[in-house]
């Protein structure tokens, strides 16, 4: 829809935008993307009456200026944005507006509703703002002003539209026969590589190979996100090739390719799905796998019923604002986060979800097993989808015995230390403390036994365990063993006694309908065994296992006795994937994470498809090499010739 309006300066802004509104019934909090005019001298009216309209609210519409980037151009601005705009309603992404300066956008810094983006971001779609709508101002030569309104339709870009973008990692899978045909593929891509403009349209061309030849026993995988990135990643590779034929050890350079002359999949071992526990989450997480994968994220949305934004708590792992964040502001962020026990289980959930539908769905990599680490065990039954009412899970997860018991404020730590003491005094009845020990793990068990108000509470390799309970008998703990212990992120009291008093809330909480998932056997860290799709029998399992101490060595080792060779971590961070490798040690075995911290969540993803593609995991590209569709072009001229007539 276009909306005119006869008046001129802020007023004529004003009813521009008002008419857009009224004529499809939107609410400015709808409109998920303002795109104001290009133009110097229309800033001022246009921020003037922008900031008015949206003065008060939380900030849930992003702007973007094509002022920003392209100064003022005048009317091959307003085109600019309205092509911009068609793009993000059609492929789920706000655009990237770095931050400006200017009479305009010092007056839009009033408007709480508004915020702007550093970098591009997913768009996600929200219960109360369902569609995807972009408002475009646009002021004629005579200063009257118009709105154009787009919204997304019948448009579907195609995974490619997104996934794989230039200046991103890339990744170059090659399939041979022998380690001659790798040579040759080698040698090959360094010259397509030398003279190509479309690092994408090669990564592709290699996809399509690997697909063709995926039975071929010898696999190599490149990363990199530039020209310069794969010519040195292919000289690696084409040293470490000779080293291979030497050692036959795998080569995996610091940028992620790999190669494998042993791969662990050869042997016809088990895929194992990952999914970490809580407490991980941190802001800025994921950003890139989101963005890069927005369209697939949006048939998560239809998942969870558009509530998404609700899982992944974007407000706290996305903060919204108009000007960039000073590190004292992001460290009030982070620390916002690790003390919001309501978000932190539905963060990880969510992530797990993600992970697990862009595994299965878009690489075809798909689990033997599923397991958990502490609360991963609800994350792998909803990951997976034998858990599915998520209206049920969001509210169960939000529970207070599990958001300000166990976590939080940790009044199920007040009430077990007032039964055991008979009080509880501010010096020190509601202190919890969690340390991390690197030290053998019966050893921290006979250390513990002989210290009141400390508690054994998981073991996470043969050297690396976890206790909880009263600082104090804590610190005297470490004291008498002489380690050092390193305080968890967040307190909370899981895996401990005060977690049996809530023991019939988990259950509650535990309590959901299964659905059978074909071909995937979940195991339960209580029984060290795989389950039934018993409803009860899970619900009391798993309330168990989170109110007992954890053993996830055992855990680790029966399910390698049982057969998995490959480990996926899908969640936050890459802390299970280190404790498989400790445990395993040196017997064969891959373990790798979706995630590291610190590291693009995209190319986090690129180096794991790199691993498990390497070692022959049954992976696929054929849903990445989708030409991209001309629908957003064909759009935006049908927009032009109406903005024309």
């Amino acid at each position: 829809p276009i909306s005119r309006t006869e008046e001129t300066g802020a007023r004529g802004v004003e009813a521009a935008f008002q008419g857009l509104l009224s004529a499809e019934s939107w609410r400015p909090s709808q409109v998920g993307l303002l795109a104001i005019s290009g133009r110097r001298r229309a800033a001022v009216a246009e921020a003037t009456a922008l900031a008015r309209l949206y003065r008060e609210g939380p900030r849930e519409t992003a702007l973007y200026a094509a002022l920003a980037s392209l100064g003022d151009a005048g009317p091959a601005s307003d085109v600019t944005s309205l092509i911009v705009a068609a793009q993000c309603v059609e492929r789920a992404l706000l655009p990237q507006t770095p931050h400006w300066s200017g009479p305009g956008p010092v007056a839009l810094k009033e408007a709480e509703g508004l915020y702007v983006t550093e970098e591009a971001r997913i768009w996600l779609g929200r219960e109360d703002a369902p569609r995807r709508i972009a408002a475009v101002a646009c002021q004629g030569a005579d200063g009257r002003s118009a709105f154009i309104g787009v919204e997304a339709g019948t448009i579907s870009a195609p995974i490619a539209a997104t996934a794989l973008s230039p200046g991103r990692p890339l990744l170059f899978p090659l399939a041979a026969s022998d380690r001659d045909g790798l040579r040759a593929g080698l040698a090959a891509l360094t010259e397509s590589a030398a003279g190509a403009d479309d690092l994408v349209g090669l990564a592709k061309q290699c996809m399509v190979r690997a697909d063709q030849a995926s039975s071929s026993p010898e696999r190599m995988a490149i990363v990199a996100s530039s020209a310069k990135e794969l010519a040195r990643e292919i000289g690696f590779m084409t040293k470490g090739l000779a080293k291979a034929e030497q050692s036959d050890k795998a080569i995996r350079t610091p940028g992620g390719s790999v190669y494998a002359p042993k791969p662990i999949a050869r042997g016809g071992g088990k895929i194992a799905f990952v999914t970490p526990g809580i407490g991980s989450a941190y802001v800025g997480l994921g950003k890139e796998i989101l963005l890069s994968f927005a369209l697939q994220c949006t048939g998560i949305e239809e998942r969870l019923k558009l509530r998404l934004p609700t899982f992944l708590r974007t407000d706290l792992i996305y903060p919204r604002a108009f000007e960039r964040f000073t590190d004292a502001e992001h460290e009030a962020f982070t620390e916002a986060l690790n003390g919001d026990g309501s978000s932190l289980p539905l963060v990880s959930i969510a992530f797990s979800v993600i992970h697990s539908v862009l595994l299965r769905a878009v690489f075809g990599v798909q689990p033997d097993i599923a397991m958990g680490y502490s609360v991963g065990e609800m994350g792998m039954r909803i990951g997976l989808g034998q858990w599915t009412d998520w209206g049920a899970m969001e509210k169960q997860l939000a529970h207070p015995c599990l958001t300000s018991g166990l976590l939080g404020e940790l009044t199920a730590a007040q009430d077990y230390w007032r039964q055991k003491n008979g009080a509880v005094s501010a010096d020190d009845g509601a202190q919890w403390a969690n340390y991390v020990l690197k030290a053998d793990a019966d050893a921290v068990r006979a250390a513990v036994n002989k210290v009141d108000d400390v508690y054994f509470t998981v073991v996470n390799t043969p050297d690396e365990t976890v206790i909880a309970g009263h600082p104090k008998a804590c610190a005297q703990v470490m004291n008498d063993m002489q380690a050092l212990g390193m305080p968890l992120e967040m307190r909370i009291a899981i895996h401990a006694p005060p977690a049996r008093l809530v023991l019939s809330d988990i259950e509650e909480i535990c309590d959901n309908p299964c659905n059978p998932v074909d071909g995937v056997e979940f195991y339960s860290a209580k029984l060290n065994a795989p389950t039934s799709n018993d409803r009860a029998q899970i619900a009391k399992t798993t309330a168990e296992m989170l109110v007992d101490p954890l053993d996830f060595r055992r855990l680790v080792e029966t399910v390698y006795d049982d057969g998995a060779r490959i480990f996926v971590e899908t969640g936050v961070r890459n802390n299970c994937t280190n404790w498989i490798a400790a445990t395993l040690g040196d017997r064969p075995h891959l373990a790798v994470a979706m995630d590291v911290k610190g590291v693009a969540s995209d190319l986090s993803l690129m180096r794991a498809i790199a691993q498990l593609f390497a070692h022959q995991a049954p992976v696929r590209f054929n849903e990445l090499v989708d030409e991209t569709s001309n629908a957003t072009a064909d759009a935006v001229r049908q927009l032009l010739e109406r903005v024309e007539a």
